[in-house]
């Protein structure tokens, strides 16, 4: 019998396949300041950071060759324009 997290790193690994195999890059999650952010390294140049309508589900997609450390400190340096943009949301 499976325990709940072993049922989440299930569909956590088949989600993370899946994305692979659609080309949707590397995606992982982090949390900054309470705000869990969508990270998706792909084979592009520039990031891009959106704020998605319904819910203002924050994500990101990123170069593959940056760093977790310089996607997190370039959210960090745009926390206020995230919080700005959920507040249009609720």
């Amino acid at each position: 019998m499976l325990t709940d997290n072993a049922i989440d790193v299930i569909i956590n690994i088949e989600t993370s396949v899946s994305n692979r195999c659609q080309g949707g890059g590397i995606p992982m999650q982090i949390e900054i300041s309470g705000i869990k952010i969508e990270v998706q390294k792909k084979n592009i140049k520039n990031l891009h950071l959106v704020v998605a309508p319904p819910d203002g589900k924050v994500r990101v997609s990123a170069p593959m060759h940056l760093s977790d450390d310089s996607i997190k400190m370039f959210v960090r340096t745009k926390l206020s324009w995230i919080k700005k943009q959920q507040e249009k949301f609720e």
